[in-house]
C-alpha cells in the first residue's frame, strides 16, 4: 500500500532505516547520511507542498520509502528493506513517483545513483532511465523523459 508519509510516521521510520543500515548490505554511513539524517529528510518535506515523500507497506510494515520534487522532478531517498529487495516494490514505488511527475505535467525526472551500484544502475534503465554522466564525485545523474509513452513497466 503506497501512502503519503506524515510526521506521525518518524517513529516507525527511523526503525526502519536503523534495521536496514544494521541488518542489510546498504550501509546509510557509506553515503554520507546518517540514519537520523535521512528521517529527518523526509520529516521536513511535509511541511514542503512541492516534495512528496511516500512510503511502501506490506502487512503494516514499511517496506520501501521515496520522494519526489514535483517542482524539478528530482527522485531522492529511494531505499528498499533487504528483505523486500527483488520482489517488486522498488519498481511499485519508482513507478508511483513517475505518475506524480506526469499528473503535474513534468517533462522529464531524474535521480542520482552510485556509480558502483550497478543494481541499482541497471533497475532505473530497465525503468527508461539514461545516464547523463557523473554529476558529483562517485555519481551519476540520470533522466528520464516523459514525453515518451509509459514503458512496460508503468
Amino acid at each position: 500500500m503506497l501512502e503519503e508519509y506524515t510526521t506521525s510516521m518518524y517513529k516507525e521510520t527511523y526503525v526502519f532505516f536503523s534495521k536496514l543500515s544494521r541488518k542489510t548490505r546498504l550501509n546509510l554511513s557509506d553515503a554520507g547520511v546518517s540514519t537520523r539524517c535521512l528521517i529527518n529528510m523526509f520529516r521536513k518535506h511535509v511541511y514542503e507542498p512541492e516534495v512528496k515523500p511516500i512510503l511502501l507497506r506490506e502487512d503494516e510494515k514499511i517496506v520501501a520509502l521515496g520522494r519526489i520534487d514535483l517542482e524539478e522532478g528530482y527522485l531522492s531517498g529511494i531505499v528498499v528493506g533487504g528483505r523486500f529487495r527483488r520482489r517488486g516494490y522498488g519498481t511499485e514505488l519508482v513507478v508511483y513517483l513517475i505518475a506524480l511527475a506526469r499528473e503535474k505535467g513534468l517533462k522529464k525526472v531524474s535521480l542520482e545513483v552510485k556509480v558502483d551500484n550497478q543494481v541499482a544502475i541497471e533497475f532505473y534503465e530497465s525503468l527508461g532511465f539514461i545516464s547523463k554522466g557523473q554529476k558529483n564525485e562517485g555519481l551519476f545523474w540520470m533522466e528520464k523523459k516523459l514525453n515518451n509513452p509509459p514503458s512496460k513497466k508503468e
